[in-house]
């Protein structure tokens, strides 16, 4: 598998294979930790009623509020440079 050509993109994007879906070209993962996977599922939901809030704005603000660790992205090119400080995230 060849990696998503995205080092030092940012963002501005010049095309779909310059993207990563997994992580939004950060390179790194935020995942909440079990034991607040509850209180993250409820602050989300809270953002999310109003309606006008983008997804990624409701996620971000609910996951402010939880404790979370930090995994780097395995299928980007940006998320080689935390290889040696995150474990390898496997999930979606």
């Amino acid at each position: 598998m060849d990696l998503i050509k995205n080092k030092d993109v940012g963002r501005r994007i010049t095309g779909k294979n310059n993207f990563c879906p997994k992580c939004n070209n950060r390179g790194r993962v935020k995942i909440v930790k079990e034991c607040d996977k509850e209180k993250f599922s409820d602050l989300f939901d809270r953002y999310d009623a109003t309606g006008t809030l983008e997804h990624y704005i409701c996620y971000d603000r609910a996951m402010e509020d939880c404790e979370y660790d930090y995994f780097y992205c395995p299928n980007c090119e940006e998320g080689q440079k935390y290889k040696d400080k995150y474990p390898e995230y496997d999930g979606i």
